[in-house]
């Protein structure tokens, strides 16, 4: 209980910009455990290089897609049920374009919930309209 409580801090300290923790940390990110890196990933990492074997540069990714693969880490590990969804999020949940949400939602065909300005959609919401959708192309 304590390592999932450690957790949800470590999680809520990655929007505080004055808790540098990624700063000197070296991290490992296989393409096995994250889809959205397609190779090893090592910052600021320093070899003497061999010259018989040709290896690829590191690959550069920002300190907020470090932040979303950790988050989506942290949640698949401690079985965090999402019960809300971003615009992007349920876009790719339905496969379908940002656009076409936002078409469903001004012609009520999909009613979001406001977090301030920001649409989330729970789950049931985005199937029932999945659900509602012409079985046959027009």
């Amino acid at each position: 209980m304590e390592a999932r409580a450690d957790a949800l801090r470590t999680e809520r300290d990655l929007d505080t910009p004055e808790k540098s923790w990624l700063g000197e940390t070296v991290l490992h990110i296989q393409r096995e455990t994250h889809p959205e890196v397609s190779r090893a990933f090592t910052p600021e990492r320093r070899r003497e290089p061999n010259p018989d074997v040709e290896i690829e540069p590191p690959l550069p990714i920002g300190v907020a897609m470090m932040r979303k693969i950790v988050r989506e880490e942290l949640r698949e590990a401690l079985g965090v049920p999402k019960i809300a969804y971003t615009i992007d999020e349920a876009a790719a949940a339905c496969g379908v374009g940002r656009s076409s949400l936002y078409r469903a939602i001004n012609t009520h065909q999909l009613g979001p919930r406001y977090f301030g300005s920001k649409p989330l959609f729970q789950e049931e919401e985005l199937r029932r309209w999945i659900a509602s959708l012409p079985d046959e192309a027009h």
